[in-house]
């Protein structure tokens, strides 16, 4: 067994305990009908604390970078005047996308 094959068991078997997380998680907002429910697009300025990163700045790279795509993962809700995106991230995409390997990555 080679280094990459063992990194992609590996891989996997971390993708197999955080979907039981995740799966717990849900059977727990379940029990607390719902109140804990994140919701589905969240402005990017917050986001990131749910995404895990340390700061903002760390988030807005992952979309500038194009670890995040927009309009896949990232929405741009600006209004029709303003030149400035504003990043609204899709929760679950985005934690899809930090799951995948980015050998997989389409």
């Amino acid at each position: 067994m080679d280094t990459h094959d063992l990194l992609e068991a590996l891989f996997e078997r971390l993708n197999a305990r955080l979907d039981l997380i995740e799966g717990n998680l849900r059977e727990l907002r379940q029990r607390l009908n719902g109140e804990v429910d994140v919701p589905k697009l969240v402005k990017l300025n917050k986001a990131w604390q749910i995404l895990g990163y340390q700061n903002y700045d760390a988030c807005l790279y992952k979309v500038r970078s194009g670890h995040y795509r927009v309009n896949k993962e990232i929405v741009d809700r600006r209004s029709p005047d303003s030149r400035r995106p504003d990043w609204y991230a899709d929760i679950e995409k985005c934690q899809l996308r930090d799951r995948t390997m980015a050998s997989k990555r389409g």
